[in-house]
C-alpha cells in the first residue's frame, strides 16, 4: 500500500484527510468489491407459504431479520437508493424515489441510517430515467432537518401493505387469514436503536470536562470537539 503525498511537513500523512480523488478510488473499491445488502430480497417473506407451518416458520425468520437492519445498516459503508424516474410496477403503479420515500420500511431503513450517523445519515440516491447516465446525488442537510423530521414522514404513518389490505391475505390454497401489523414488529426495533444510540452519546459527552459548565460554553466546546454534545442534541430533534 502506498503511501499518499504530503506536501506540507506540519502535517503528517497519518493526520492528513483524504482529498477528493483518494476518496473517489476509495468510494469505487468499495463499490466494486463490496457486500450488497437489498431490503426486499434479504429478509423472508411471507408472500407465497403454502401452509400454515411454513408461514409460522418464515414469519419467524422474518422477525429476526428486521430486528437485525439495524446492524446491516450501521455497518454498510454506503446507502444507495435506485429509484429511477418514470418507472412504472407491473401493475400500473409508478415507482421512483417519491413511492420509495413512502414506503414504510423503506423509511425505516433510512430512519436507521439517520439514527445511526446521529442524525445526519443521507443515502446516495440515483433517481435519473432508466436510459440516462446516472449521478449520485444526496439530501440536503438542511432539508433533512427541517422536511424529512416531520411527522408526516416518519417511519409509522408510511405506507404498509398490511394496513392497505386491512390485514387480511388469501393463502395458497384459497383461505383468507389474518396478518399481522408491520408496525408493531417495527416501533420496538426503532425505539431501541434511538434510546441506545442517545445513551452512547450522553455517555461521550458526560465524559469530556466542562460537560456541567453553561450550556453556550458547553455547546462552543463540543463543536470545537468532536461535536457529542451537538450530535446529542440533533438526534433528539429526530424524535418522531
Amino acid at each position: 500500500k502506498s503511501t499518499p503525498r504530503c506536501d506540507s511537513p506540519a502535517i503528517s500523512t497519518a493526520d492528513r484527510r483524504p482529498d477528493a480523488l483518494e476518496l473517489a478510488a476509495l468510494f469505487s473499491q468499495s463499490v466494486g468489491s463490496g457486500w450488497v445488502w437489498m431490503d426486499y430480497v434479504s429478509i423472508p417473506q411471507t408472500r407465497g407459504c403454502l401452509n400454515e407451518e411454513e408461514l409460522r416458520e418464515t414469519a419467524a425468520a422474518q422477525r429476526l431479520a428486521i430486528n437485525s437492519i439495524p446492524a446491516y445498516v450501521a455497518r454498510a459503508n454506503n446507502f444507495w437508493v435506485c429509484a429511477p424516474s418514470g418507472v412504472r410496477h407491473e401493475d400500473g403503479e409508478r415507482c421512483d424515489y417519491a413511492t420509495w420515500s413512502s414506503r414504510g420500511w423503506c423509511r425505516m431503513e433510512e430512519c436507521c441510517l439517520a439514527l445511526n450517523n446521529c442524525g445526519d445519515g443521507r443515502p446516495l440516491l440515483v433517481t435519473q430515467p432508466i436510459g440516462q447516465r446516472p449521478r449520485v446525488q444526496v439530501l440536503d442537510s438542511l432539508d433533512r432537518l427541517t422536511v424529512h423530521t416531520q411527522r408526516r414522514t416518519a417511519v409509522l404513518t408510511g405506507r404498509f401493505t398490511c394496513c392497505e389490505t386491512g390485514h387480511r391475505r388469501k393463502t395458497a390454497d384459497g383461505r383468507e387469514e389474518c396478518l399481522p401489523c408491520d408496525k408493531v414488529a417495527l416501533r420496538p426495533v426503532l425505539s431501541a436503536l434511538y434510546e441506545t444510540q442517545l445513551a452512547t452519546l450522553r455517555s461521550k459527552f458526560e465524559a469530556q470536562p466542562g460537560h456541567a459548565g453553561p450550556f453556550w460554553d458547553v455547546l462552543d466546546a463540543s463543536m470545537r470537539g468532536d461535536g457529542t454534545f451537538f450530535k446529542h442534541m440533533l438526534l433528539r430533534m429526530h424524535r418522531q
